[in-house]
């Protein structure tokens, strides 16, 4: 059965009742020892976490993104650091960057296309904004200096506390 929790996971309390927990593109919004130490509160020992995120691989793009996106990326060894301390192991690593890259590509061309002929609610200026960061994003995708990965931690038996 899946329960779904909704909830601001920074203030997140409850016993560990929940065999796992997901977070999809959502975790570079969050503080990410907090993130860590709150979901392995809520799960039952051996529990599951996985995380789909984008993380930085060549730091300079961070300033971009962040500011774009309203975030803070981080890299795979700063989730992993949280992850750790919180009393997870790193089960699975899986690269999706260069499937994720072609999703700039598409969304480059809605961009252009809507720019021939652009509605009523939709500012010529912010379409053409979005067309050239989105041009930004996939020369970094592409060149995987940020990285689109699939995170699986596992929750260890005995859970340190710290």
């Amino acid at each position: 059965m899946v329960t779904t929790l909704h909830t601001d996971i920074h203030v997140l309390d409850t016993p560990p009742l929940h065999d796992a927990a997901v977070a999809l593109e959502s975790s570079g919004y969050m503080d990410r020892d907090r993130l860590f130490r709150a979901v392995a509160a809520s799960l039952r020992p051996e529990g599951w976490f996985g995380i789909e995120e984008h993380f930085l691989v060549d730091a300079s793009w961070g300033p971009f993104i962040d500011d774009y996106y309203k975030t803070h990326l981080g890299t795979v060894s700063e989730y992993t650091r949280a992850a750790e301390a919180a009393g997870f192991v790193l089960e699975h690593d899986e690269d999706l960057t260069d499937r994720v890259a072609e999703f700039w590509v598409q969304s480059m061309a809605w961009s252009t296309m809507e720019l021939d002929d652009p509605g009523p609610h939709t500012p010529r200026e912010r379409l053409t904004s979005s067309a050239l960061a989105h041009g930004k994003f996939f020369r970094a995708w592409r060149a995987h200096a940020v990285e689109t990965r699939l995170l699986l931690f596992r929750l260890r038996t005995v859970r340190t506390r710290g």
